[in-house]
């Protein structure tokens, strides 16, 4: 990105972060944040959902959404999994030098290697699914397929962050981030000002 010094407050803090593993879906982390009495009383958490979930109207109840949506390009959000899918896609399609990178290619990384075990599983699933309408069984292979390849998917992550493309997407969960930390971190006895 042109100014990285914006974004290294993030180091100084990223210590106090705790995070649960926990499989529970959006419907229920929301109700868990929404409830007035948790809320109150014991719940001074950052809730984090995935890029698909609209957050606008959450924001109060200390839940935000991961980058998936690009608002200047007026995108619906994606789920990590979806988003990765469709840069990996996009990466394929393009002349790029992903593909030629030592790291990737050292590991087998190929574009013969995506289209064999990413993009015909893909499209096989989705030509059987035509009609679309079992979210849960595309949510449950999308999980399936990434966790599979999930080495493959942790560097074109990496490549994911580092593609200026993305800037405004990781700006804005960026102070997202930072805004429900400095709303938190008095009620857990941290200086809410260590993140400028």
């Amino acid at each position: 990105f042109q100014n990285q010094e914006e974004f290294k407050n993030f180091i100084e803090v990223k210590r106090f972060f705790h995070l649960v593993k926990a499989n529970l879906g959006a419907n229920s982390l929301r109700d868990i944040f929404k409830d007035n009495k948790l809320l109150k009383n014991t719940m001074k958490a950052i809730c984090i959902l995935d890029g698909d979930q609209n957050v606008d109207k959450d924001k109060i109840y200390g839940i935000i959404a991961l980058p998936g949506k690009n608002h200047f390009k007026g995108e619906t959000g994606k789920s990590p999994e979806k988003l990765l899918f469709d840069y990996a896609e996009e990466l394929f399609n393009k002349d790029n030098n992903f593909w030629s990178n030592n790291t990737i290619s050292s590991r087998g990384y190929s574009k013969e290697w995506y289209l064999d075990k990413i993009k015909v599983p893909i499209d096989k699933f989705e030509k059987e699914e035509k009609d679309g309408k079992n979210k849960e069984k595309k949510r449950q292979f999308n999980k399936k397929l990434f966790n599979d390849q999930r080495d493959f998917f942790d560097l074109l992550f990496k490549n994911w962050l580092n593609n200026s493309e993305h800037e405004s997407m990781i700006r804005k969960f960026y102070y997202d981030l930072r805004e429900m930390f400095k709303k938190v971190a008095p009620y857990n006895g941290i200086d809410k000002n260590l993140w400028q």
